[in-house]
């Protein structure tokens, strides 16, 4: 894919989970393969949870990228926007990301847009540091979305095409629905 973009947004892109409970380290796995890929304009940070301490992070950037696994979710991730949530419910150790940004708009006077990156996961009653072997593989197509993307100066939104209930994930389309990037690359962008 080849793309021309005179000045790529900022990009953070937090992984968070427990890497020691089996696939529940999704987002932790996903922020060092993307760190190896040293990304031009992409920060990455990992963490077991998001924090308050989050909101200051993600206020510096344009936009946000909350990676974690997904015990339900379709294969092999899902990628969608996320809107502040200002009815903010956490404990001290513990916030959502529509939290994380709500904060950031609200304390820093940020316009961080967020996205939630949701790696679709299938063992989590273990203890270990191992992925499955699905798990993995949904981890390597979330990081090349994420570099394929990057590489643009994109991210984009993927939605199900699914017509019935009854399709197998692996029949499933995903279509580019929206997308944020530098003003002048507005134009959608169809994935594999």
């Amino acid at each position: 894919m080849a793309c021309s973009i005179e000045q790529p947004p900022t990009l953070i892109i937090i992984g968070y989970g427990n890497p020691g409970r089996c696939d529940d380290g999704l987002g932790p796995a996903l922020a060092e393969a993307v760190r190896a890929l040293r990304l031009p304009n992409v920060a990455v940070e990992s963490n077991y949870q998001l924090n308050i301490e989050d909101a200051e992070a993600i206020a510096r950037f344009d936009t946000a990228v909350f990676a974690d696994s997904s015990m339900t979710g379709a294969e092999p991730f899902v990628f969608e926007r996320i809107r502040p949530k200002r009815s903010i419910d956490f404990t001290s150790h513990s916030v959502s990301a529509e939290a994380v940004i709500a904060m950031a708009h609200d304390w820093f006077d940020s316009k961080v847009m967020g996205y939630s990156l949701a790696i679709r996961g299938h063992r989590f009653d273990e203890f270990g540091e191992t992925l499955s072997e699905r798990a993995r593989l949904n981890l390597m197509e979330a990081v090349e979305f994420l570099r394929s993307s990057v590489s643009c100066g994109l991210i984009c939104e993927w939605k199900d095409r699914r017509r019935s209930g009854n399709q197998s994930s692996s029949e499933l389309g995903r279509e580019s629905i929206s997308m944020i990037g530098h003003p002048s690359s507005r134009t959608p962008f169809k994935g594999r």
